[in-house]
């Protein structure tokens, strides 16, 4: 670089950044780009300006530096790459990076940038809900970027949302081999590997991506000897609308606040909002909204309360899982009904039941697992109910038998699919009743149903509906046919709880195990399937005996009162002496173990 005599260089503006002078860093390559004679070297400096105050929180004023550099050379990939981290709109990235291709098409680094652009893009998409648009986006990443984690990572989900259920390019696979090699990658990680990891897998996937505490320190300790009810806290961020709003209030109701203090803390949502459902502020519990405060000053809040054991009802589900719980925000941190598997080390226990998580499965988890007796979800059964409608009302023939899969837009396994398939070819005037996801959906599952020789007209598809209205229409259904990978779980409870019968299939995961603690928890463990093949079987042979499933029915009307499964009096008891085990460990300073808990 040209410079007069004793003038400043830019190795000086570098050599102040390595002393953390960021500021005087700045200012010296501001001052050697005002001294440059050469277009490039005042370029360089001006580059080196943008980034460092870019970096030390002043983007706005960075970004400008950065776009001075670019005009004096459009060359720049690294410039124009840096801009684009500046901006973070994927809009704007992408307008960035074919920018910079245009300064520079022989540098690799642009059309890298242009496959992260697509990527923001695919993320923003997915996020609004432009499911075809976002899986648009990820595959235009991967044209540029094929090892691309993150990007291989949207693909997978933006498949699953849009109904694709076949891969006939390999991508899934491929991705798999990838992301199982990656150290970190955003989403959580049932997402990432969906049906096709197994437990082991989304163990290593929690660890990956990020689910790994640092050791606790002093002041997370439990007080040796208290008089004080046991403070248990509740901590989640989806409770208003989500199932989760749905499940909770009774058992907030059934606590025993002679021996407890019960604590629900809502964290901001990503919309950052921190609400609550009606039927929750109506249980009686004391509700603390933590909005406006960062994950430490949560954490700070929470030990205030000297809150004794922290429930988190959202695990990977929540924003920045890491956050709150990295800064120890009570004595046993639990993993609870919120997210269906393992987040690594992240918690101290994670609550389930003997069919959920058998003995065989422990290594598995990177949490002490606790064991109720029964089910481990609860289940709220004072929730209102519509009047049933007629099936005509529901736009359903009024001869046919219906199988129900009310499943999630992104949940429906190809197995299972397939399965479906194969009970509709076999048992005569027959439709499958699913959930109306959208157009793009819609479409694509149809496209699947036509391959496996099955026309559109055995379909009918519904709409979303408020839960009283949801639930009446369960009863119009003959049987509930369950998913594969990821059961239906609230969903699956209602359909029992409204007296229809549910045949799922077991595997190896949290995720794919619901259905059959249900099911057992409901005295009906006949209908636990260990394969699709073996649903299938169930479900057709189920379909041609109606007195058989006419006394299932018998059995489930019964069953509301008697059954384990929607005692929550019962349940309630357990889980209060299940965090009885956890809090009389801690006070002996013994470290978490498994905890059974007896009938």
């Amino acid at each position: 670089m040209t410079s007069t005599p004793g003038s400043l260089t830019l190795g000086q503006a570098k050599a102040a950044l390595d002393r953390g002078e960021p500021e005087a860093a700045a200012e010296i390559a501001v001052t050697v780009a005002r001294s440059c004679m050469n277009a490039a070297e005042a370029a360089q400096a001006l580059h080196f300006a943008g980034l460092v105050q870019a970096q030390s929180g002043k983007q706005h004023v960075g970004s400008a530096r950065i776009r001075k550099a670019l005009l004096l050379s459009p060359e720049r990939a690294s410039a124009w790459a840096n801009l684009a981290q500046c901006s973070g709109k994927g809009d704007e990235i992408l307008c960035l990076a074919k920018r910079g291709i245009m300064g520079n098409p022989g540098a690799p680094l642009g059309w890298a940038l242009l496959g992260v652009a697509h990527h923001k893009c695919a993320q923003e998409k997915r996020a609004a809900r432009h499911f075809p648009a976002a899986l648009d986006h990820s595959r235009r990443s991967l044209l540029l970027r094929p090892d691309y984690a993150e990007a291989l990572h949207g693909f997978v989900i933006e498949k699953r949302w849009n109904g694709l259920l076949d891969d006939p390019d390999g991508l899934i696979e491929r991705s798999l081999q990838i992301l199982a090699r990656v150290t970190k990658v955003s989403g959580h990680p049932i997402m990432m590997f969906g049906p096709f990891a197994g437990l082991r897998d989304q163990l290593e996937a929690a660890i990956g991506s990020g689910g790994v505490r640092g050791p606790r320190r002093d002041f997370a300790k439990l007080p040796g000897v208290s008089e004080k009810p046991l403070h248990i806290g509740y901590v989640g961020s989806y409770l208003k609308e989500h199932a989760l709003a749905l499940a909770l209030p009774e058992l907030f109701r059934l606590h025993d606040r002679t021996k407890f203090r019960i604590t629900l803390y809502i964290a901001p949502n990503a919309n950052g909002e921190a609400d609550c459902s009606e039927a929750i502020r109506d249980s009686g519990i004391e509700i603390v909204a933590l909005s406006g405060l960062d994950s430490a000053q949560q954490a700070g809040r929470l030990r205030q309360d000297r809150v004794d054991i922290l429930s988190d009802l959202d695990g990977f589900l929540s924003q920045d899982p890491l956050g709150l719980l990295q800064h120890d925000p009570a004595p046993i941190i639990v993993n609870y009904f919120g997210f269906p598997g393992t987040c690594g080390t992240l918690h101290d226990y994670i609550v389930g039941d003997p069919r959920l998580i058998p003995e065989m499965a422990t290594s598995g988890y990177g949490e002490r697992i606790v064991r109720l007796p029964h089910c481990y979800m609860p289940f709220d059964g004072g929730r209102p109910v519509s009047a049933v409608p007629t099936r005509s009302g529901a736009g359903l023939p009024e001869d046919a038998f219906v199988f129900l899969g009310f499943h999630s837009q992104n949940k429906v396994a190809a197995d299972a699919f397939a399965a479906w398939m194969r009970c509709l070819r076999e048992v005569p005037d027959s439709i499958l009743w699913m959930l109306d996801h959208g157009d793009s959906h819609r479409t694509n599952l149809l496209a699947s149903a036509l391959r496996h020789g099955v026309s559109q007209e055995r379909f009918v598809f519904a709409p979303k509906l408020k839960n009283e209205d949801h639930l009446a229409r369960l009863s119009l259904a003959d049987l509930y046919l369950d998913n594969s990978w990821f059961n239906a779980h609230t969903t699956g409870a209602d359909a029992l709880w409204r007296g229809l019968p549910v045949v799922t299939i077991a595997g190896e995961t949290f995720a794919s195990r619901v259905g059959a603690s249900l099911l057992y928890a409901a005295g009906l463990p006949d209908l636990v399937a260990h394969s699709p093949d073996e649903q299938a079987k169930i479900a057709i042979a189920l379909a041609q005996a109606p007195r058989r499933l006419a006394a299932l029915r018998n059995h489930l009307k019964r069953a509301v009162k008697t059954a384990p499964l929607f005692k929550m009096a019962a349940y309630a008891h357990a889980l209060e002496r299940a965090y009885q085990a956890m809090a009389e460990r801690a006070r002996q300073n013994l470290p978490p173990a498994e905890i059974t808990i007896k009938p």
